[in-house]
């Protein structure tokens, strides 16, 4: 008899916690950030920060050494917002996006903004061709210097349920 109250205890105990920690989930924020350092349970299983460091690849292994940490981190903020236009603008409608983002990256210089173009065409086309499901969204990058390598974090969300726009 003893065995059985217990035993109605620890489940009452459970429920009671499990409960608790239904609520407290359906209290967060629908849109959840995830930490590249997280299992996010992307569609392909990647993690941001290694989808949007393969995206990156070309203008990474063809970056001048000289240009370093700067032109690193260039690089890598290129095609994290390469990846957004791709994630919410149409194939259609990307152009638009990534002429208005070159004309950010170049400053207000049109010869750079006519450099700057075709680098976010092919990172965009890259995300889509690579990770052409990955709706996330990514919202923070980082790129440390760990002397023989540089080290890449990205956060990203994932798009709210019910967005119009989508990755083609």
């Amino acid at each position: 008899m003893e065995s059985t109250r217990k035993q109605a205890k620890l489940k009452r105990r459970m429920h009671r916690k499990k409960r608790a920690e239904d609520k407290r989930k359906a209290g967060a924020l629908p849109v959840v950030l995830l930490e590249s350092g997280q299992e996010s349970s992307p569609v392909d299983g990647s993690k941001m920060s290694d989808a949007l460091e393969q995206v990156a690849r070309p203008l990474l292994e063809n970056m001048p050494d000289e240009l370093g940490l700067h032109g690193t981190r260039t690089a890598v903020l290129m095609a994290a917002a390469s990846w957004n236009a791709a994630v919410t603008h149409s194939p259609e409608e990307t152009e638009q996006a990534l002429q208005e983002l070159a004309r950010l990256f170049a400053n207000d210089s049109p010869t750079l903004e006519k450099l700057t173009l075709p680098f976010l065409r092919l990172l965009a086309e890259r995300k889509r061709q690579l990770f052409p499901r990955d709706d996330r969204l990514i919202m923070e990058v980082n790129v440390e210097d760990r002397g023989d390598h540089f080290y890449l974090t990205a956060s990203s969300m994932r798009r709210p349920p019910g967005s119009s726009q989508r990755s083609g």
